[in-house]
C-alpha cells in the first residue's frame, strides 16, 4: 500500500503518470491526496484539494480551517495504515509536514517534484527537506547537484514532461486559422488576479489583430463558472484541460499564468508571454528573499530572458 499526496493540478498529471507505472511493480491500493487524474488513475483519495491550493502566504490563509482538519485526519491515518511508503509531490506546504511526520514514525518518504529550494536557497526551507524525506527525485540537474551539494539524497529522473508532452509536429495543423492561447491559471486566485490584465488584452488583440482566434484551456473542471463570469463576454473558446496541448501546439502565441504551464508551452516551441500576479505582502516579502532575475522555469534553467516575464504592476497597454 502506497499513500501519495498531490495538491496542484500539475502534481495531479505528473503522479497520475507515475502511479501508473508505480503499479506494475508495487501491489496494493495508492491511497492519499490529489485531483481527477490521479483518482481515474487508481488512487482511493481522502480528499481532492485542487481548489484550495494556492502560491504565496496571504493567498493560503483563507483555507487554513481547512488544511488544519485535513492536516489531523491524515497524522490518524498514517499512525493506523502505515503504508509501505509515502511519495510527496510539490504541494510543500502542507507535504513537508506530512513528510516530516511519516518519517517519524518510520516509513519511508520521496519527494518527486521538490520545493524550489535550490533557487530560493533558504537554509530554514533545506531543513525542513532534508527533515522530511528519505530521497528527492530531482527532475533538473541544477536541483539534483545543489541537494547533493547539501548532503541532501537526490537521484536524477528528469522531468516528467518530457515524456507526457507530444511531439509538436505531430499536433500542427496549417488549415486553422491564427490563435492565440491564453492560460489564467490554475487556481481561482491565479484566475482572479490575473483576469482584469487578460481580459484588457483580448479585446486589444480583438480590436488591432482581429485575425486571431482565442482559446482557452480550462485547468479543472471546477474553473469554468469562474472563467466564464470573466470572459463569458469575449471571443473565447474555451477546451478541457485534455484539450490544452493541442490548444498550445496549433496557436501562434501562448500568453499567461507563469507555472509549469508556461514550461509546457515552452518545450511545444510557442512564443510565449508568462504573467503572474500576487498579494502586495506575498511581494514585499518575495522581493526581499528571491534574488533571482527570472521567475519562469525554462528562463531559471537557460539563465536568460527567453520568456519576457510581466510581473505584479504590469501595464497591460
Amino acid at each position: 500500500m502506497l499513500f501519495l499526496s498531490a495538491g496542484e493540478v500539475s502534481g495531479d498529471l505528473y503522479g497520475a503518470a507515475l502511479l501508473e507505472q508505480l503499479y506494475a511493480y508495487v501491489p496494493g491500493p495508492c491511497y492519499g491526496l490529489g485531483g481527477p487524474l490521479l483518482r481515474a488513475a487508481g488512487q482511493q483519495q481522502l480528499d481532492d484539494v485542487l481548489a484550495c491550493s494556492a502560491v504565496g502566504i496571504t493567498e493560503n490563509l483563507r483555507h487554513g480551517w481547512r488544511f488544519r482538519e485535513l492536516w489531523e485526519r491524515i497524522k490518524v491515518w498514517l499512525r493506523q495504515c502505515r503504508p509501505m511508503a509515502v511519495i510527496l509531490i510539490d504541494f510543500q506546504g502542507l507535504n513537508l509536514r506530512m513528510g516530516a511526520y511519516a518519517r517519524r514514525l518510520g516509513i519511508p518518504v520521496f519527494y518527486f517534484i521538490a520545493p524550489q529550494a535550490w533557487l530560493w536557497r533558504s537554509p530554514g526551507d533545506l531543513r525542513r527537506i532534508a527533515q522530511s524525506c528519505d530521497l528527492i527525485l530531482s527532475v533538473f540537474l541544477p536541483e539534483h547537484r545543489f541537494y547533493q551539494h547539501q548532503g541532501i539524497a537526490s537521484v536524477f529522473v528528469g522531468h516528467p514532461l518530457l515524456s507526457l508532452l507530444p511531439h509538436p509536429q505531430t499536433l500542427q495543423d496549417p488549415s486553422l486559422p491564427p490563435s492565440i492561447c491564453w492560460l489564467p491559471g490554475s487556481r481561482p486566485i491565479e484566475v482572479k488576479r490575473l483576469a482584469p490584465a487578460l481580459g484588457d488584452l483580448i479585446q486589444y488583440c480583438g480590436q488591432h489583430h482581429p485575425q486571431y482566434r482565442h482559446i482557452m484551456p480550462i485547468a479543472t473542471p471546477g474553473l469554468a463558472t469562474m472563467l466564464t463570469q470573466w470572459f463569458g463576454h469575449l471571443p473565447v473558446t474555451q477546451v478541457p484541460a485534455s484539450a490544452r496541448y493541442a490548444a498550445m501546439a496549433k496557436s501562434q502565441y501562448v500568453i499567461g499564468a507563469s507555472g509549469s504551464a508556461i514550461l509546457e508551452a515552452v518545450l511545444l516551441e510557442k512564443p510565449t508571454l508568462a504573467l503572474y500576479k500576487v498579494s502586495g505582502l506575498t511581494y514585499a516579502i518575495a522581493q526581499r528573499v528571491y534574488h533571482h532575475p527570472y521567475i519562469t522555469l525554462p528562463n531559471l534553467l537557460l539563465n536568460q530572458r527567453l520568456v519576457p516575464e510581466f510581473l505584479q504592476d504590469f501595464n497591460t497597454e
